[in-house]
C-alpha cells in the first residue's frame, strides 16, 4: 500500500497465474490504484499553488482557474470538472484529513470521499467534521451509490439537527416551479415543467408520479383505440 506499482506489473501474464495470485493481484493494483488517486490530487493543490506564486500579481485573482484550464487541458477533461477536483482537493487536505489518509491507505476510493465531503456543509466548525469523517468511516463499510448518499445526508442531520432544518428550510423558500407552454421547441401540446433547488429524493417523487399521470390519460383517452395506427400510440410528454 502506498508504494509504486513494480515495473514487471506492466508486462505480467495475469493469464500465468493461478486463481489466488489473479485476486491477489487485482486487489493490490486497486490499492494502488487508489494511492495513485490521492498522490493526484495532491499534486492539483500543489499545481494551483505554483501557479499563483509564478504569476504575475494583475494575474494572481485568475490563477487558480487558469491551473483548472491546464489541468483540464492536459487530462483532456472540461475545465469545471477540473475546477471540481481542485476544489475537493483542497478540501481533502483542509478539512478531511482522516479522509485523504484513507484514501492514500487504499482503503476508500476518490469516489467515496468525494460523497462524504459533498454532503458536509461548508460552514461547519472543525470539531464536527472530524467527528463526521470518523462516523462515516466507521460506518459506510463498502456501501456506495445512493446508500452511501442516504448515510452522509442521515449523519449529518444526526451531527446538526438544527442547521440542517434551517438549510432546509432556506432551500425550500428559493424553490422555483416554472411551466412554459407550447413553446416553439416542444411539440405540440407539449410543454415544460422546471423545478428549482429541490432534493433529488422529491425529484424522482414528482418525476414518477408525472409519469403515472400522463400513463392514466393516455389509457383513458376517448376513441383512442378508433385512431389511426400513426395516432393510436400517444406518447408520454
Amino acid at each position: 500500500a502506498g508504494g509504486l506499482l513494480a515495473e514487471w506489473v506492466l508486462t505480467l501474464d495475469a493469464a500465468t497465474l493461478t486463481g489466488d495470485e489473479q485476486l491477489n493481484l487485482i486487489t493490490r493494483l486497486e490499492t494502488c490504484k487508489r494511492w495513485l488517486e490521492a498522490a493526484q490530487l495532491d499534486a492539483m493543490t500543489a499545481f494551483t499553488r505554483t501557479r499563483s506564486r509564478e504569476a504575475p500579481p494583475a494575474a494572481q485573482v485568475s490563477a487558480e482557474e487558469d491551473a483548472a484550464a491546464e489541468i483540464g487541458c492536459e487530462l483532456g477533461i472540461p475545465p469545471g470538472l477540473a475546477r471540481a477536483r481542485l476544489d475537493h482537493a483542497h478540501r481533502l487536505g483542509t478539512e478531511f484529513p482522516a479522509l485523504r489518509e484513507a484514501l492514500r491507505a487504499g482503503r476508500i476510493d476518490e469516489y467515496r470521499t468525494r460523497v462524504v465531503s459533498d454532503a458536509a456543509p461548508t460552514d461547519w466548525d472543525p470539531a464536527t467534521t472530524t467527528a463526521y469523517a470518523a462516523r462515516m468511516l466507521a460506518t459506510m463499510g463498502h456501501t456506495s451509490g445512493v446508500k452511501l448518499k442516504n448515510l452522509a445526508k442521515k449523519t449529518v442531520l444526526e451531527l446538526d439537527p438544527a442547521r440542517a432544518e434551517e438549510r432546509k428550510a432556506r432551500t425550500i423558500a428559493m424553490r422555483q416551479v416554472r411551466i412554459d407552454h407550447g413553446e416553439a421547441a416542444h411539440a405540440p401540446g407539449t410543454g415544460s415543467v422546471s423545478i428549482t433547488d429541490i432534493d433529488t429524493v422529491d425529484a424522482l417523487a414528482i418525476h414518477q408520479r408525472l409519469g403515472a399521470i400522463a400513463r392514466a390519460l393516455r389509457t383513458d383517452t376517448p376513441g383512442a383505440a378508433n385512431t389511426t395506427a400513426a395516432q393510436k400510440e400517444l406518447t408520454l410528454d
